[in-house]
Parts: structure tokens; sequence; C-alpha cells
């Protein structure tokens, strides 16, 4: 579905991105905006790499075939995975999802996701079909 524009060879073993060579996607019933970094296209399906901004509430998923790390660039979010407790995730910080986790979140700033494997389009399972709201 993505493709990654500004994928240049380094040397036969690398690759470099440059993130403004990489045209941004606007996801309105997310209330984000993306830029796939790398994609299964790139990595041979092995790790995806997707910078976003997100200005509001995801709407809540599951993903059956990736594991997903959330890496926070910028400001906060508050993540509700499962029946746990929310946890706030902030600027430095990490969060790893387990295959199958049912979640939704909320805040603003940037994140980088990462999906091993790669991120494919049918991977996010949508829970619910609420509209989605600016906090």
């Amino acid at each position: 579905m993505y493709m990654t524009e500004g994928l240049g060879h380094v040397g036969r073993s690398s690759r470099h991105v440059r993130a403004q060579d990489v045209p941004a996607v606007e996801e309105p019933h997310n209330l984000l905006r993306l830029r796939p970094m790398l994609t299964g296209r790139d990595s041979g399906d092995e790790l995806s790499v997707t910078w976003v901004q997100l200005d509001g509430r995801h709407r809540r998923l599951r993903v059956r075939r990736t594991t997903r790390t959330y890496y926070v660039l910028s400001g906060a979010f508050t993540f509700h995975v499962g029946g746990e407790p929310p946890v706030v995730v902030s600027a430095d910080d990490v969060l790893l999802l387990e295959r199958d986790a049912a979640y939704w979140f909320e805040g603003r700033g940037s994140y980088l996701v990462l999906n091993t494997p790669a991120f494919s389009p049918d991977d996010d399972e949508y829970l619910e079909d609420e509209p989605v709201q600016r906090t």
C-alpha cells in the first residue's frame, strides 16, 4: 500500500531514508498523519518503520500478525491495552505490544511505530466503529 520514495542505498547492506523525501499520508479516521519510512518491501518483510503524528484518539484495534513497538518522539499518549490500567507513554519512552493485544490510545505528539514482521494493510483489525474525537 505504501511505497518508500526516499529509500536510498548507502552500500550493499545499508539503506538511508530521508524523512523529507517520504510523502506524508493523511489518515483522517484516526486523526493522524504518517510517513512510511521503511516498508516490508524494503526489508524483505522483516520490519516496517512509520513516523506518525497524532492529535486525538486512535480507534481501538487488534494486530494479529505483528509485534508492534511504539517509540514516542514528542508529546504524550495514554494507551489502553486489554483490561490493564492505562499507561502514559511520553517522549523517549517505548511501549511494546504483543500480537493479538486489543488496544486504543489518545494524545498529541509524534512517534515511530515498528512492526515485526513488517506491517501489511490487513494486519489492523478495528474493533469498533466509534467516531474519533480530538482530546
